[in-house]
């Protein structure tokens, strides 16, 4: 087991509200970033084994693809994201390799060795940034290309959180719909169904 898996556990996780009934109401669309039809492709080989969107109906999984940036990183050693910064993007991989650094302090430091020990790497079709922008948490590790010339696509926080947000709350809703018509559930409160 690693050193630090008896750590004590976390009491609770929270993160900024969003509250998906009002999505439809405000004044926000997604991003556009036209792509190509070997872009497009080549995006939903990506995602297509990603967890995060695998439950994504056609229309949100087009949304999610829209609105990613081509991000080229034209150079090895070059950090994408550093341990204990604020969390602005997610990820996927479409070329090249990314380590993983984790420093046992909780951040990043100064010096050669500031970003810690490799403890992972990604490549194609991987994807990293998740956990900092679902919890508003920092980011648990310094990420950093380990070839000559990488591709990543980026999804920027918020339309991470709308759509994933949006998707989950439709989901919930027809399940909850649906239960509402099973006779031996009709007694039921709102809240007892949805325990």
């Amino acid at each position: 087991m690693p050193n630090n898996y008896a750590l004590g556990r976390r009491t609770s996780v929270s993160a900024e509200s969003l509250n998906p009934t009002s999505s439809g109401s405000d004044s926000w669309s997604p991003p556009f970033h036209p792509k190509s039809d070997e872009q497009v492709s080549r995006l939903k080989k990506a995602v297509s084994g990603n967890f995060l969107f695998s439950h994504l109906d056609d229309e949100h999984l087009k949304t999610v693809l829209d609105a990613l940036v081509e991000k080229p990183i034209p150079a090895k050693g070059i950090k994408v994201i550093t341990q204990g910064d604020a969390g602005d993007y997610f990820y996927i991989v479409e070329e090249g390799t990314f380590g993983v650094f984790i420093n046992p302090t909780g951040a990043a430091q100064a010096g050669p060795d500031g970003i810690g020990h490799q403890v992972g790497s990604i490549g194609p079709g991987g994807s990293f940034g998740e956990l900092a922008l679902m919890y508003n948490a920092p980011r648990a590790a310094t990420i950093m290309s380990l070839d000559a010339k990488s591709t990543l696509w980026a999804l920027d926080r918020v339309t991470f959180r709308r759509i994933l947000m949006d998707s989950a709350f439709q989901r919930r809703r027809m399940y909850e719909a649906f239960l509402e018509e099973v006779p031996l559930l009709s007694s039921l409160k709102p809240y007892e169904r949805s325990k």
